[in-house]
C-alpha cells in the first residue's frame, strides 16, 4: 500500500512540474511567501524572501540538489521560519549539531550560525548532497535526511509540500 501511495505522489509531482515552475525566481518567491503565510498567518519580509531564494538557487547549483527538493525539505522542517528550532535542530533546514559537524568537515565549510538563512540552506543542502552521493534513491535521500522513526511519512510530507507549491499559480 505504501508503494502505491508513494508511486501516486511521484506521479502527481511529475505532472505538476509542468503546471508551475519552481525554477523561476518569481515562482520560488511566491511559493515561499504563500507557504509562510499559510503556516504563520503573516507575510515574510521581502529581504528574507530574496535571501532564501538566492540561497536556494546557489546551494542547488553548488550541491546539485533540485530546487523543489530543497524547498520541500524547508517547508516541512521549518515552514520557512529562519529561526525555527525544536530544541535540538536549528534553522530553516533543521540541522542537528552532529550533522553540522559532519557536513562542515566533509565539505570544508567554515563554522557559522544555523539561524543564518544562507548558512542553514548551505549546510542542509550539503547534507542532502552527501546522502545523494551514497547512491540512494531520491526517496531514501529524503527519508534519511530526517532520520527519524517515521521516515516514510516524512518523505510523503515533503512530496506533498513540493506538489502543493508547484500547483500554486
Amino acid at each position: 500500500m505504501k508503494k502505491i501511495i508513494i508511486t501516486f505522489i511521484i506521479f502527481i509531482f511529475s505532472i505538476s512540474v509542468f503546471a508551475f515552475n519552481l525554477n523561476t525566481i518569481s515562482g520560488i518567491q511566491n511559493s515561499i511567501q504563500r507557504w509562510y503565510k499559510l503556516t504563520t498567518g503573516k507575510n515574510m519580509s521581502i529581504d528574507n524572501i530574496k535571501c532564501i531564494t538566492n540561497s536556494i538557487i546557489i546551494s542547488s547549483k553548488r550541491f546539485n540538489i533540485s530546487i523543489p527538493t530543497i524547498m520541500g525539505v524547508i517547508a516541512v522542517e521549518s515552514s520557512f521560519i529562519p529561526t525555527a528550532t525544536n530544541g535540538v535542530s536549528v534553522g530553516l533546514m533543521q540541522v542537528q549539531p552532529n550533522t553540522l559537524k559532519f557536513v562542515r568537515r566533509y565539505f570544508h565549510i567554515p563554522n557559522g550560525d544555523l539561524n543564518n538563512i544562507k548558512y542553514s540552506i548551505t549546510i542542509g543542502t550539503a547534507y542532502l548532497s552527501y546522502l545523494k552521493s551514497l547512491n540512494l534513491t531520491r526517496q531514501e535521500m529524503i527519508e534519511d535526511y530526517n532520520g527519524g522513526p517515521n521516515k516514510a511519512h516524512y518523505y510523503i510530507m515533503v512530496e506533498n509540500a513540493i506538489s502543493k507549491m508547484i500547483s500554486w499559480k
